[in-house]
């Protein structure tokens, strides 16, 4: 299988421009088409957040993750903080805001229904009152229509979303967070005054790591000159050396190294600085207001894209927390997710779990007569 990701442009807009993929002129015949669409969802709560609870309402539980599923939707919000459950739980109800938009919306001017759903998701985000606590959310929604398919992605935070079919795992969802240098440049761009990101918590918690000059001085993930940022390569290397100095092998590229083939920097994890102390890994997530007040990350950056999935195809739809990707590559979850059948065994094969996991699932095969 090959990893491909979606066209993200930096245009100096906030979110970049989306360059969503829609086949706009279907083969004859196509239009009869008909489809099924098998729907699923599990969770597995790590010991750290056990506390009891399985279910809220229609939502399955899993520590401070809520997940679910509907007859043509997935869905994944990601807690954390104090109140993580509980941001979580009301980060998840944002779905219903996108249950209105229907394929002739889409087909008539995709840009409009990007516009509306991010409209009116920022709406919800401006009520989200978590100080300290936030969630992630991720929603994928199959619409299918005379033979076509179309499926609309949209993410807050740094859950995934993946599509897979025809030998290609299409990464559907952007990570909100620090460590992805094309969304920290857009907020660069966007920010009067940006804050620094360093790598992890260390030296800037309670975590002590000897940094490159012998001291103990939080290791900058960038360095920002001229409205722009890039990697600060001394820090990288010094981090990538680390598992020599600890005789550990298996941090040899990164703490969260199972995500190569992803740049290095990114296996190490981010956080941004407040007044020297290190705070939220995610960007923009729903809730985290304090943060949000402080690093001025603008309530407009939500993710948006509209996939037409081809004729005649297997496509399987996952949308799941990191905690999945922590232990397996998305290129592995793409060849397990194809062939799982259901979130459930796909959930099952996961080894040595260090976070919460929850993953939501879709299955849409051809109908044959």
């Amino acid at each position: 299988m090959i990893t491909t990701s979606l066209s993200v442009l930096e245009d100096g807009s906030v979110n970049g421009r989306v360059l969503h993929s829609l086949i706009t002129r279907p083969v004859s015949g196509e239009d009869s088409a008909r489809y099924s669409l098998k729907t699923s969802s599990a969770g597995m709560g790590h010991e750290k957040h056990d506390h009891g609870v399985r279910q809220r309402g229609e939502y399955g539980v899993a520590g401070e993750d809520v997940y679910g599923h509907d007859g043509d939707s997935i869905f994944v919000a990601d807690g954390h903080g104090m109140r993580g459950l509980e941001a979580s739980t009301a980060a998840i109800e944002m779905r219903r805001v996108l249950s209105s938009v229907n394929v002739r919306q889409i087909v008539r001017d995709v840009s409009a229904v990007e516009v509306y759903i991010r409209e009116s998701m920022v709406n919800l985000l401006h009520e989200a009152n978590f100080e300290y606590s936030g969630s992630t959310f991720v929603h994928m929604r199959m619409l299918v229509s005379g033979g076509r398919r179309f499926v609309l992605t949209t993410n807050v935070g740094d859950s995934e979303a993946l599509l897979i079919y025809r030998d290609r795992v299409h990464v559907c969802s952007v990570a909100h967070s620090w460590d992805d240098l094309r969304v920290y440049n857009r907020y660069v761009k966007n920010c009067a005054h940006p804050k620094n990101v360093c790598y992890n918590r260390w030296n800037a918690s309670r975590h002590r790591l000897l940094d490159p000059d012998g001291g103990y001085r939080p290791m900058m993930l960038y360095d920002v000159q001229n409205n722009r940022a890039v990697v600060n390569r001394r820090n990288l290397e010094w981090l990538s050396g680390l598992y020599k100095r600890a005789n550990k092998p298996s941090i040899r590229h990164g703490t969260q190294g199972v995500r190569i083939p992803s740049d290095f920097h990114e296996n190490w994890g981010s956080s941004v600085m407040l007044y020297g102390t290190a705070r939220g890994q995610n960007m923009a997530t729903f809730g985290d207001v304090v943060s949000r007040a402080h690093t001025k990350v603008p309530m407009d950056m939500v993710h948006v894209y509209v996939h037409e999935v081809p004729a005649n195809a297997v496509v399987v739809g996952i949308v799941q927390s990191d905690g999945i990707s922590n232990r397996r590559t998305l290129m592995e979850c793409g060849y397990i997710g194809f062939t799982a059948g259901s979130s459930a065994a796909y959930l099952s094969s996961v080894s040595c779990p260090r976070d919460d996991m929850s993953v939501a699932m879709f299955v849409s095969e051809p109908i044959i007569e």
